[in-house]
């Protein structure tokens, strides 16, 4: 049986499908989409600890391709500002890492894969 992808078999989805392995996580679902990105309840693979990974993926500039997941600007004239999001995005990351109180739940590490960057955080009940 053939396993490529076909337009008939293809879906496009902005997010990452649970079970995608990226990096040292496995996705487990989404939590949430925004205008600059989306959440994900996922585990790290090694420990099976659960985290949440925030990915930038701002809608406005982005696409996904539905085959290799990578994530790119949606045309030549949003890679501007495609860019501009993602260097947004590990600002904030590198921000919420160093900054240390109660009601802000801190980045534990930071990575770029598939064409755009994460961050990692501890869950959060409620």
């Amino acid at each position: 049986m053939n396993n490529i992808p076909t337009a008939q078999t293809i879906v496009y989805s902005s997010e990452l499908p649970p079970g995608f392995e990226l990096g040292a996580y496995v996705i487990d679902r989404k939590l949430g989409q925004g205008g600059f990105g989306v959440t994900y309840l996922a585990h790290e693979a090694a420990t099976d600890r659960p985290v949440v990974i925030k990915e930038n993926f701002p809608r406005q500039c982005s696409h996904r391709d539905s085959v290799s997941l990578m994530v790119g600007p949606a045309s030549k004239e949003q890679a501007a500002e495609f860019q501009w999001a993602l260097d947004r995005f590990l600002d904030e990351a590198r921000m919420l890492a160093r900054l240390s109180h109660p009601g802000i739940v801190p980045v534990l590490t930071t990575f770029e894969a598939l064409g755009t960057a994460y961050y990692v955080m501890s869950p959060v009940p409620g």
